[in-house]
């Protein structure tokens, strides 16, 4: 019962509390992932944002481009080239 007892005692005195401290490291990991994981998403949607009020404004542009020629040519109809 002395080698039960030994063993015991060193699970008790060197494993358990390595376990443990393990345990609030693998934690304290946990959490600072999950913050720069919440910052990843925070800074990829505003990227995001961005791009697409990016390319809103260029299909508004190309929108504006492309009725820009159709307004011209109703108002000035293109003229006959004198040879």
């Amino acid at each position: 019962m002395a080698l039960i007892d030994d063993i015991r005692k060193l699970l008790e005195e060197i494993v358990i509390p390595e376990i443990r401290a393990i345990g609030a490291k693998l934690d304290a990991i946990r959490e600072e992932m999950n913050r720069r994981f919440e910052e990843l998403d925070q800074r990829s949607n505003a990227v995001r944002e961005e791009m697409n009020r990016r390319l809103e404004a260029i299909e508004h542009s190309l929108q504006v481009e492309e009725r820009v020629p159709t307004s011209e040519s109703k108002i000035n109809p293109p003229s006959k080239l004198i040879h």
